[in-house]
This record gives C-alpha cells, structure tokens and sequence, in this order.
C-alpha cells in the first residue's frame, strides 16, 4: 500500500466524523486490510471496540507471531477497508498488545485524519414509501414546510414538492433544511436549486420534483448521509431477497 496523499478532498479530519467510521466498521463487522511498513505482507483484521471517550479503538490481532511483534514495534501501521461500497483509509502509530475477549488484540489511538473516497459521486438511491424520509424546510413568515425526499445521494437529494408549495428557481437557496436521518442522527444544511421537473404520479396528479445540491456538508454528515445509504441498500436488497 502506498502512502497516503493528506492533501487531497475527501479527508476526514473531525474526531466526530473518524468516531462514526470506526464504529461503522465496527457495527458491520467489516474485514479490514492492514500493511506495515517495508512489508509486502497484507493482514486482514477487524475492529473490534471503539472507545470514543479515549480516541482509542481495538483491532484483533494477526496469526502470525512474527507479524504482531513488527506490529508493536513500528510507527506506521496502515488501514483500509470498504464501508457500503466506500474506500476507506487510514494510518495509525503506536498499536500496543492487549487481550479483548480473551483473544489477542491490539489498541490503537484513533488516526489524526482519515480518507474517504465513494465509488460513485452521484450514486442515489430512492427512498422507500415504507420509511419516508423528509426535508423540514423553512420559508417566509415563520413556516416550516415538510416536504418528501424521493431520492438521496452524498451529494443532495431529489425533493416531491407534490403541493407545489415550494417558491423556488433553478439556482435558488434553501436555507437551514433539516433531514432526520432516524437514529443516524440529523443533519442541518443549505440545498441549492440544480433542477426543477413536473412530473405525473401514478394516479395522474402532477408532482414537482426539485433536484437540490448540499452546500459542502461537513464530514459528520457526509458520513451519516452515506451510512444512512448504506442502510437502506441492506434493507432494500434483504426484501429482494424475501429475507425482510
């Protein structure tokens, strides 16, 4: 694995954000690749534990003895792994044996930034009728306006105005638009207007679908945006399976 461009648009660099991607591993029990310096050698692991009050996490240990002694005495220890179709990639110092669970394990502190890099930037998935998802919109004279998602991506989302309620052009600003993403948690960002179409629906009335951009959300939630992605693809793909 090569070393890690940190200058680059898709690094993470809060605590919050690096906290909800090691869980994220943790929670999926995602397999993890993991490269020490000078060695071809790749080990695949596992997050194990996240200790957010202590910026520390837990990765289990390798079968190789050789291995874990070279792991507890280099500086550079290399992460990557893929969250919902995201590559994930990060760099560590200083894992220090321990036991967790009874089993080999190591302790790392929590990396200084992480990169994220999404398979597609436009990648939407629409959001199903069973679990609606809305934007809480705010306009003139105090309102909040409620208004359906049809469709999410990282990168904004497609809106039903079905009332036609919204007062907007292409181009335009909606300011302070809140999305509860259940217990993702919520998101507060400005969407930008790219298109407007009038649609028919299903029983013929005409719908207003407003296509809107994000206004550069922060890494915390770009994360949840994603995470709540990836969710809703499990869920989907279990019912195409008849698992659901």
């Amino acid at each position: 694995m090569s070393e890690i461009d940190f200058n680059d648009p898709f690094l993470v660099t809060s605590a919050l954000g690096i906290k909800s991607v090691l869980r994220s591993l943790m929670k999926q029990k995602t397999l993890v690749q993991m490269h020490l310096d000078n060695d071809s050698r790749t080990i695949i692991t596992a997050v194990l534990d996240v200790d957010a009050g202590q910026n520390q996490f837990i990765v289990d240990a390798a079968d190789d003895d050789n291995f874990n002694r070279r792991l507890a005495a280099v500086d550079k220890i290399y992460f990557k792994a893929q969250i919902d179709g995201v590559s994930v990639q990060f760099r560590c110092s200083k894992a220090t044996p321990i036991e967790f669970d009874n089993r080999p394990a190591f302790l790392l502190p929590f990396p200084d930034q992480l990169r994220r890099l999404q398979r597609r930037n436009h990648y939407r998935i629409d959001i199903p009728v069973s679990t609606p998802l809305f934007a809480q919109i705010p306009v003139m004279g105090g309102r909040i306006l409620q208004i359906p998602v049809r469709d999410i991506s990282a990168g904004g989302v497609a809106l039903l105005d079905q009332k036609f309620e919204l007062d907007v052009t292409v181009g335009a600003w909606l300011h302070n638009c809140t999305f509860d993403l259940d217990d993702l948690g919520t998101i507060t960002t400005n969407l930008n207007v790219r298109r407007i179409n009038e649609q028919k629906q299903a029983d013929a009335k005409p719908v207003r679908v407003v296509a809107c951009e994000f206004d550069h959300p922060g890494a915390a939630e770009g994360i949840m945006v994603q995470n709540y992605i990836g969710r809703l693809e499990r869920m989907l793909n279990a019912r195409r399976r008849g698992f659901d």
